[in-house]
């Protein structure tokens, strides 16, 4: 389920995006989604949006699509001992943590602001499934988008579609 997204948006963001890491860009992006997703919680796309730059931004920075499945099971987030809330304050706090983080460990720093945004959404009464097709279907869409020619757009900045 996961591991088929996550090399369908890992071939998509190197074709649309480069090989270059971009995590500077990645990283502002995503912000400017949470603010997005904090003024209309209950938008599936909203989350879907989240949930693909953060695994963008994982596998950016050096993780493989198997590596990070690995790393996530997905089957962990229904364990009752994590217990992460997914408040806007947590999800913020966490975004500004990476940019603090060493080269070791920020595929997996990014990979867990991944599984917060699947809790979160949880926590919002979605389902992993519903997180994960939605994801599937903006990825979809994504696809279909003009996006700038990336050779030319600056290596620490978002790379927005054309509107």
């Amino acid at each position: 389920m996961l591991l088929d997204l996550l090399i369908e948006q890992r071939d998509f963001s190197l074709k649309a995006f480069g090989p270059h890491p971009r995590l500077k860009g990645v990283h502002d992006h995503l912000t400017k989604e949470l603010q997005e997703l904090k003024n209309s919680p209950e938008d599936l796309s909203e989350w879907a949006d989240c949930v693909l730059l953060s695994l963008d931004g994982a596998m950016r920075a050096g993780a493989t699509p198997v590596e990070l499945n690995q790393f996530l099971k997905l089957e962990n987030i229904h364990n009752d001992k994590y217990h992460y809330r997914g408040q806007w304050h947590e999800l913020r706090r966490d975004l500004g943590h990476l940019k603090t983080c060493n080269h070791l460990e920020i595929w997996k720093s990014w990979a867990m602001i991944f599984f917060k945004f699947l809790i979160a959404a949880i926590n919002r009464n979605f389902t992993i499934e519903q997180v994960i097709d939605a994801a599937k279907q903006k990825l979809q869409l994504n696809k279909q988008r003009d996006w700038p020619d990336w050779q030319t757009a600056p290596e620490n900045q978002a790379i927005e579609h054309v509107k």
